[in-house]
């Protein structure tokens, strides 16, 4: 599953955000499943001191009873 969010500022469209969440889930037993996601998020004018990308990593074990 991808999710991708475009947010520009309508003033001015060179100013915008951007977020990618893509998940994955791969069924490892009848009730086990690994999950996996990346979320990348950019700002394409960030406050100073922060880094216009930002790039998390998920990993999850489910279990259904």
């Amino acid at each position: 599953i991808s999710t991708t969010y475009y947010q520009p500022s309508l003033s001015e469209p060179s100013d915008y955000r951007a977020l990618e969440q893509a998940g994955l889930s791969v069924k490892m037993s009848d009730n086990l499943n690994l999950k996996l996601s990346l979320n990348i998020s950019h700002d394409s004018r960030p406050p100073q001191s922060v880094k216009p990308t930002d790039t998390s990593y998920n990993t999850a074990l489910s279990y259904q009873f």
